[in-house]
């Protein structure tokens, strides 16, 4: 796993949103910090591209700052948390045990017409109109990677997960699509942010997690 070239790409569940939207510093936010932090402590061959898992319910610890506080002998709030995740990163690689995984890559990519939030006073049900949405599916072995193309509440990616006919799967987010926020049908009732922005009806998520794990169980 950590041979003379190191390339170890993670997935966490979090929102990149520790600088607030004031703050004009091109940045990668947390999981930016987190991949640096990885590549310092396992060397300079080391590439660490991370990825952005079911997050669309999740932020980071601390959220919307005005920017890094700068103040002698002060770490900023974002390089801790960066910090704490890369560290963690590098604990859980170095106690990976090596598996075979010279298998065939396989593949597959589908856009779904999920069925689109209602407008007015018609139900979702008796609304026509549909919304596109990304879905791609790799595997490599018994490790499988599910791209969705859109802010995925965290609910679906751990029922794609329970589903999964692979020991390791990883479900990425933001993935070939911007389709906006995807919630389960419960979080409907509780309503919030993602609920009044979601292009998508209550029942879509629940298309997103079946045609996920059909794309898996078919590869």
């Amino acid at each position: 796993m950590l041979g003379a070239a190191r390339n170890i790409p993670f997935d966490y569940a979090t929102h990149g949103t520790c600088l607030g939207p004031q703050n004009y510093t091109i940045s990668g936010d947390v999981l930016g910090l987190a991949e640096q932090c990885v590549e310092k402590i396992l060397g300079s061959d080391t590439i660490a591209p991370a990825f952005a898992g079911a997050s669309g319910n999740i932020d980071p610890w601390f959220r919307v700052l005005p920017g890094f506080n700068t103040e002698p002998g002060w770490i900023p709030e974002p390089v801790l948390l960066g910090t704490f995740l890369g560290q963690e990163v590098v604990h859980v690689c170095r106690d990976i045990e090596p598996t075979c995984s010279d298998g065939e890559i396989k593949s597959a990519f589908a856009t779904l017409e999920l069925p689109a939030k209602a407008s007015g006073e018609k139900s979702a049900d008796d609304d026509p109109r549909v919304s596109p949405f990304n879905v791609t599916i790799a595997r490599i072995g018994d490790t499988a990677f599910v791209g969705l193309g859109g802010e995925v509440l965290t609910e679906i990616g751990l029922a794609i997960k329970a589903g999964s006919p692979c020991t390791h799967t990883f479900v990425f987010t933001h993935c070939n699509g911007a389709a906006g926020y995807l919630a389960p049908k419960e979080a409907y009732v509780q309503e919030g942010y993602e609920i009044r922005t979601t292009r998508f009806a209550p029942q879509a998520a629940e298309i997103v997690v079946r045609r996920s794990l059909r794309m898996l169980h078919e590869l």
